[in-house]
């Protein structure tokens, strides 16, 4: 895909205003405060069930996420093979949404919040103001896998992961084994938080480096912790209950064939 770099160009934003910036690969393209993307971007008034309140519909000012991303990277963005766009937090948090699904409709970035304005209604269990940016979602248009919901959203990334994270791949790992259906799971739950060889998010510690959680942490405490962190420590870490004994046997798979073919020693 030919990326249009000097699609937008924004005047620098104030520091009131804050900006949200498009990357592609890693490297910036474009960025815009709402009333500069606003220009570009007609918004809308949306009303969505939000599952970080319990499923109360709320009314949020947006920007249709599918027809910002043409604003900011083309249309080729659509074309992008296996690509995906990253929503980065601003606690380091990297939320990765499949290019078809928002191609699809029915996600906005929402940067209002209309029953609260100019202050949001805090979200999740600790209660944590969105803004100035989180991705919303029409009823029954969310993704199936992963979360899709982030909040405190102030940059995003147009790539393959693969392209972003080239190490994060078993290397040694067949086709359909146990590591490499480990490795399609961590992708799913665990890089939005974590990172292997300092790849992936950064909200939560790398699993790989400079030691492997596998290779200190007893594997059926490992799985357990997976499982249900909750039942061990208050913290930041979801539960993955869902997750059956395959998949956290095919992580725990994943995490040790990692720390064979660890990038460098630190």
């Amino acid at each position: 895909m030919t990326m249009i770099t000097l699609l937008l160009l924004l005047a620098a934003p104030s520091d009131a205003a804050p900006a949200l910036e498009a990357r592609a690969k890693g490297l910036p393209v474009a960025s815009g405060t709402v009333a500069e993307l606003s220009v570009r971007v007609a918004t809308s008034r949306v009303m969505v069930p939000n599952p970080f309140l319990d499923g109360k519909t709320k009314a949020y000012e947006a920007f249709p996420a599918a027809t910002l991303l043409d604003a900011l990277y083309g249309k080729g963005w659509r074309e992008v093979t296996d690509g995906e766009v990253t929503f980065i937090a601003s606690d380091g948090y990297q939320a990765h949404v499949a290019v078809s699904k928002l191609a699809a409709g029915g996600a906005w970035l929402a940067f209002r919040d209309h029953d609260k304005a100019p202050a949001w209604e805090p979200v999740g269990k600790r209660a944590i103001d969105p803004g100035p940016f989180t991705l919303v979602w029409e009823a029954g248009k969310t993704p199936d896998k992963g979360y899709a919901w982030p909040w405190q959203v102030v940059a995003l990334d147009l790539a393959r992961l693969e392209d972003l994270y080239p190490h994060l791949a078993p290397r040694s790992a067949a086709k359909d084994s146990p590591e490499a259906r480990g490795y399609a799971l961590f992708k799913t739950h665990c890089v939005k938080c974590h990172s292997i060889d300092l790849e992936g998010g950064k909200l939560g510690p790398d699993l790989n480096s400079p030691q492997s959680v596998a290779d200190y942490r007893p594997k059926d405490q490992l799985k357990a912790y997976i499982k249900k962190p909750s039942a061990f420590r208050f913290g930041q870490m979801p539960d993955h209950e869902t997750l059956s004994d395959r998949d956290l046997e095919d992580l725990w798979r994943y995490l040790k064939l990692k720390s064979k073919e660890r990038v460098k020693e630190w």
